[in-house]
């Protein structure tokens, strides 16, 4: 596995009019459900990418900015059908909540603001990238990752990771008994507006839907029935 040194940073960059919204919903849906989701993006760096390099996801085409951290999960691959004159390399990215990834919704939040981007070394790049999976510079990724860790407050104590860890596989586990688990989510985030109804946390993957009312093997999927939490506040009313 690589070090922290040893790994490199690469920008792969999402238009709704070359990939539609509802696909990379689906993709977040599944990020939010399951906690790990992998996906091929291409990747015009084919040759210098390597798997556990970092990978950063920049929405352009309208509104701009980072809505997504993950990790290059594989080699890179050439694919046999692709119009000619359209980059054939892929990557598999994987984005794991485990390891600090994250993905947001671009069309509700940003992790790292458009005004956050234009302070950054070769800035102009964000907006006049025009291939996916270019490589990115140290500073820039640095900076991003800051932002990013403040956004989502990460805590890096031993304790809180271990805590983070037990529930998360806990919520595994109960989502594959609960196969209306992902439809209930979804009502939720909709009845809410995406905020956490304690907090008013709108980390789109921090929050979790969560039942009001629960007897054994039985779920009362109906938004009377649900309250949407940040993660951490469902976590300790499930082990109360």
């Amino acid at each position: 596995m690589k070090s922290e040194a040893e790994k490199h940073d690469f920008l792969f960059n999402w238009k709704d009019d070359q990939w539609p919204h509802t696909k990379l919903r689906k993709l977040i849906d599944r990020f939010e459900t399951t906690a790990s989701v992998r996906d091929t993006w291409r990747c015009s760096a084919h040759t210098q990418v390597q798997p556990g390099d970092r990978a950063y996801l920049l929405a352009q085409g309208g509104a701009l900015g980072i809505f997504g951290r993950g990790h290059i999960a594989g080699k890179a691959r050439k694919s046999k059908h692709i119009p000619k004159g359209t980059n054939p390399w892929y990557v598999p990215i994987q984005f794991d909540m485990a390891n600090g990834d994250v993905l947001f919704d671009p069309w509700e939040h940003f992790l790292v603001e458009a005004d956050q981007l234009s302070q950054m070394p070769a800035s102009q790049r964000f907006k006049m990238m025009q291939k996916s999976g270019e490589s990115l510079d140290f500073d820039s990724a640095r900076q991003i990752d800051r932002i990013i860790d403040s956004v989502l407050k990460v805590e890096s104590s031993p304790v809180t990771e271990a805590e983070e860890q037990v529930a998360r596989q806990k919520r595994i586990g109960e989502l594959a008994t609960r196969p209306d688990q992902q439809a209930f989510s979804e009502r939720l985030r909709r009845l809410y507006n995406g905020k956490c109804a304690l907090t008013g946390c709108v980390t789109a993957a921090a929050l979790q839907a969560a039942h009001i009312s629960t007897k054994k093997d039985v779920d009362d999927n109906n938004a009377s029935n649900g309250i949407l939490l940040r993660s951490d506040i469902h976590a300790l009313l499930m082990g109360s």
